[in-house]
């Protein structure tokens, strides 16, 4: 059986009244008449290919087929297809209806004969070999990433919590480790899982019961963040956060500490405490971080509506506000819906990022929590309080209850165009609504 030869594929096309012949129009880059080869086998396949050329073009003897799905083109159908379009193509222009002939023929789409023309055009322009061979072997699929499953018992398992952070610590992405581990089990939280190799022991960590899980509250008091027209930020917009904690002396010695030594202890949040703690903790610290430009403004602390809370007209509140200057009002309604920006993402973003550090002991978390406070990004804390009005105007929407899921806008993403706007419009027939249920209600 006679191969197929091979073609200088850089030929020219012919010139208007020149053919396509084998041997004549078509030789090697060394001058070879490739149709000429001993035995005439070389003659008989370019013969065959230009017929068929000539066939395709002419649409003689063509009988189209039914089309198939998604059918790939071998390196010698592709060959042929270049030949038969170099064949009736003039000054680089193909004649009319011609790859839609040949993609008939070939049984593909007229995309496939297209792309197969202009990347050979494309070749040739550049003054390169033409060579249209499928790519697809070559070009086909992501890159495999290899795992060094060595390095995995190195991590740290506050790293491996979940998928996201192990693939952080590895530098791999979540899909590469996927489903290459198994999944374990309680530390200090009643459940929490980390990724671990098979052949890797289960981590084990006892307390006498679940009760005894070091627990901490703190308060938390975070504004909307500034930024100026670069979009630098002039006022991050965290205030502070503090745990309701304590240091008490050991009643009893222990092999771990002699009596006497300090401990820290988590208190009980009552009113007393969570007043304490605005008028020592919080209003002072407004005082010092809050912007200069924004002072003669009225500032909200906004409470959920735990009983614990102080109400806004509590005398020992209102003393020590009247010290500072400033214009601070307690601001929650009784029985509204649970609008609270630090519930609508940041304290379970915090939890988040400090379940990573896995603390042991009160003192670990606390550090932590700080830690984290003190990094987290006012980006971050200015699309929560976005999505604080995108939940008001939901809440609107239904009359002042609570049945509706936290709506999305990507955030993210228009941040990363400059497209994030500062405030959300209210259209008017939403805030109408809203002004006639509060007229029944009130």
């Amino acid at each position: 059986m006679a191969a197929i030869p091979l073609f200088d594929l850089n030929a020219p096309p012919p010139e208007d009244g020149d053919e396509l012949r084998g041997g004549e129009a078509i030789a090697d880059e060394a001058g070879v008449n490739i149709a000429g080869d001993e035995g005439g086998g070389g003659a008989v396949a370019d013969e065959v290919i230009a017929q068929n050329a000539g066939n395709i073009a002419s649409g003689e003897g063509v009988q189209p087929q039914e089309r198939k799905i998604r059918r790939w083109l071998s390196d010698k159908e592709r060959y042929a297809v270049y030949i038969a379009l170099h064949a009736k193509s003039k000054g680089g222009r193909l004649e009319k209806d011609t790859t839609k002939k040949v993609a008939e023929y070939f049984n593909v789409g007229i995309q496939v004969i297209q792309r197969i023309w202009k990347h050979a055009r494309e070749q040739v322009a550049l003054g390169l070999k033409v060579d249209v061979d499928n790519r697809k072997t070559r070009c086909c699929g992501p890159n495999k990433m290899e795992i060094d499953l060595s390095k995995i018992a190195t991590i740290p398992l506050n790293r491996r919590s979940n998928l996201r952070s192990l693939a952080n610590s590895l530098g791999v992405s979540i899909a590469t480790v996927h489903q290459k581990f198994k999944l374990v089990v309680d530390m200090t939280k009643r459940k929490k899982t980390y990724y671990l190799l098979p052949e890797e022991e289960d981590p084990l960590r006892t307390v006498q019961n679940k009760n005894r899980i070091g627990k901490v509250m703190f308060l938390t008091a975070i504004a909307r963040p500034r930024f100026d027209e670069e979009g630098n930020v002039t006022f991050s917009g965290k205030i502070g956060t503090w745990p309701f904690v304590k240091e008490v002396p050991a009643i009893r010695k222990s092999r771990n500490r002699t009596i006497g030594t300090l401990e820290t202890k988590s208190i009980i949040v009552n009113r007393d405490v969570m007043r304490q703690f605005l008028i020592e903790k919080v209003i002072p610290a407004i005082q010092s971080l809050w912007p200069e430009e924004d002072i003669g403004d009225t500032i909200y602390i906004q409470q959920d509506n735990a009983r614990t809370h102080v109400p806004p007209n509590d005398p020992h509140f209102l003393q020590a506000v009247a010290a500072t200057g400033l214009n601070i009002q307690l601001k929650q309604p009784s029985n509204s819906p649970d609008m609270n920006v630090l519930d609508l993402g940041f304290f379970s973003s915090i939890q988040s990022l400090t379940n990573c550090s896995s603390p042991k002991t009160i003192q670990e978390l606390i550090h932590a929590v700080q830690e984290e406070f003190d990094g987290y990004e006012a980006s971050k804390i200015n699309r929560v309080f976005l999505t604080l009005q995108l939940c008001m105007l939901e809440v609107m929407k239904d009359n002042g209850g609570n049945r509706y899921k936290i709506p999305h806008m990507n955030k993210q993403a228009l941040e990363r165009e400059g497209r994030l706007p500062s405030w959300l419009s209210c259209d008017a027939r939403v805030y109408e609504k809203a002004l006639d249920c509060l007229e029944q209600v009130g």
